[in-house]
């Protein structure tokens, strides 16, 4: 998969199966966490919230299981 760069201070790229549904989110830190099941709409809203980092806090990180 291509991993798309975010302008974030906590989320440098990301990656999304849109068949199997996974995100993948590489953060600054260097660590890398995989999310099962997330609609392409949260994607797309990821890459153009004004601060992605926010909206993944709110939106991704306790709502989708962790693979």
């Amino acid at each position: 998969m291509e991993i798309k760069p975010i302008r974030s201070k906590l989320i440098e790229g990301l990656s999304y199966d849109a068949h199997s549904r996974q995100l993948a989110l590489y953060f600054t830190d260097g660590h890398r966490a995989t999310f099962a099941d997330v609609p392409e709409g949260v994607v797309l809203g990821l890459e153009i919230a004004q601060s992605p980092g926010s909206y993944y806090m709110t939106q991704i990180r306790d709502v989708y299981s962790r693979i």
